[in-house]
């Protein structure tokens, strides 16, 4: 469990550490990118943008030794500490400025939110591994939701589609995350058989969930730089961290058989906690546009 908790956490930092510098870049591109991958092949040229992602894969590893000791309920909420991480951090090295008061009741507001949803569902039990029919309903049902969301977006300002936007690849990074437990369980078992990591390794690169599973992420990427490129990352990184463990939760409950608590007086207190967890990226999202990012 300690080491459960202890890699989230290492996890949530370089994650929020990554998503302060990619979205300093995204920030400085033309809006007319919006969507375009054209906005990939201009930020893959920059640096300081590949530093990001390096600390995103940090991240990644991280998350992966956590989902292989634990359940997806358990590590992803963990994973919203991003945020108390990333919004100080981008604005004091990005916009060199304090916090204001409203912005830390509302970062605290979706991580305790969703922390204390998390902690009165107690998630618990489930199975590594779900069948093939499960994962087409479940990668089906998650498309159709964030192409929805996607759609609608793009009628909206600049903050509220940052903020559609990052939902969208919020929700399709929590399929990330049960794509995550699947290999790292095949992983092991292929070890396990073979006594041969690289061959493991080989055997695994071949499988279908290592490949959704990359296929997943580019499709984040392109979502997150989108929505990345709101001048002010309260708009859009809350989004993107709260909608990840909700929809790893229900991940985890309909195709991993994970348990919750669905009590009548669990359930006005699971509403309750996410309530405040939503009345926080609501406030976050009409933060104004502070002034452009610090040039390099």
């Amino acid at each position: 469990m300690i080491l459960v908790i202890v890699a989230s956490i290492i996890g949530a930092l370089f994650f929020a550490i990554a998503a302060v510098i990619q979205q300093y870049q995204a920030s400085l591109q033309a809006p007319n990118l919006n969507l375009h991958i054209s906005l990939i092949a201009r930020l893959i040229k920059q640096p300081i943008w590949l530093i990001g992602i390096a600390s995103s894969f940090m991240g990644f590893i991280f998350q992966a030794v956590a989902l292989f000791k634990g359940s997806l309920a358990l590590v992803q909420p963990l994973l919203v500490l991003g945020v108390v991480f990333a919004l100080p951090i981008s604005a004091g090295f990005i916009h060199k400025r304090m916090m204001t008061l409203k912005e830390w009741i509302a970062a605290i507001s979706v991580s305790f939110g969703l922390i204390a949803f998390l902690i009165t569902a107690q998630a618990k039990g489930g199975a590594r591994t779900a069948d093939l029919k499960m994962w087409l309903y479940i990668i089906s049902t998650t498309a159709v939701i964030s192409a929805i969301i996607i759609l609608v977006s793009r009628k909206m300002s600049i903050s509220n589609r940052s903020t559609m936007q990052a939902t969208a690849g919020g929700l399709i990074n929590g399929l990330a995350a049960a794509f995550t437990k699947e290999v790292t369980h095949n992983l092991y078992l292929n070890y396990k058989n073979s006594h041969n990591i690289l061959l493991a390794l080989f055997n695994e690169l071949h499988s279908w969930e290592f490949i959704a599973l990359l296929v997943d992420y580019a499709i984040v990427l392109f979502l997150v730089q989108s929505a990345f490129q709101g001048n002010q990352i309260g708009w859009s990184l809350p989004a993107l961290t709260v909608s990840n463990p909700v929809i790893s939760l229900v991940i985890g409950v309909i195709g991993f058989k994970e348990s919750i608590r669905t009590d009548s007086i669990s359930i006005v207190f699971e509403l309750l906690f996410l309530a405040i967890s939503v009345y926080g990226i609501i406030l976050l999202a009409k933060l104004p546009s502070y002034s452009k990012p610090i040039s390099t």
